[in-house]
């Protein structure tokens, strides 16, 4: 927040099999007309998370990304090391902890890092049909507005 107004996109997006690959990537809307998708990667150098086309998340830590199973909290590479790192008086940035050492060769000494937990919710389902497929991306098996049937891809 700057001034006590948010700012940025919130984050709204899902498993891909990135390409080229034997994993799940992670993409993400960019914003929201147009719905424009983006890679999420962690810079392989900064270790902070970033999004971006392919091009930008190529070079990168891409994958692979999951899921805990009882929780449903997110994983990159087996393990959950998400971290925010305040890189401004109140500015935070997320961060992956890929040697599970607080970004110790990362940032500056005296910089504050606090884990943290990234929490999978999906959206609740419409009860129209039409609507469901609308807004979940036609993830569900329903009757076509034609009368036909088809099975969502």
């Amino acid at each position: 927040m700057t001034d006590g107004e948010p700012f940025g996109h919130p984050y709204a997006g899902y498993y891909l099999p990135y390409p080229e690959s034997k994993y799940e990537g992670l993409v993400s809307t960019i914003c929201e007309e147009p719905p424009i998708l983006n890679w999420v990667y962690v810079d392989r150098e900064t270790y902070e998370v970033k999004h971006g086309v392919r091009l930008d998340a190529q070079p990168n830590i891409t994958g692979p990304f999951n899921c805990t199973r009882p929780d449903r909290r997110l994983t990159l590479e087996g393990w959950e090391g998400f971290v925010a790192v305040e890189e401004e008086d109140g500015i935070w940035a997320l961060y992956f902890d890929r040697d599970d050492n607080g970004l110790i060769s990362k940032i500056q000494p005296g910089t504050r890092v606090l884990e943290v937990e990234l929490w999978r919710r999906e959206k609740r389902w419409k009860k129209d049909p039409f609507a469901q497929q609308d807004d979940q991306g036609r993830q569900t098996e329903s009757p076509r507005r034609d009368g036909g049937d088809e099975r969502a891809r």
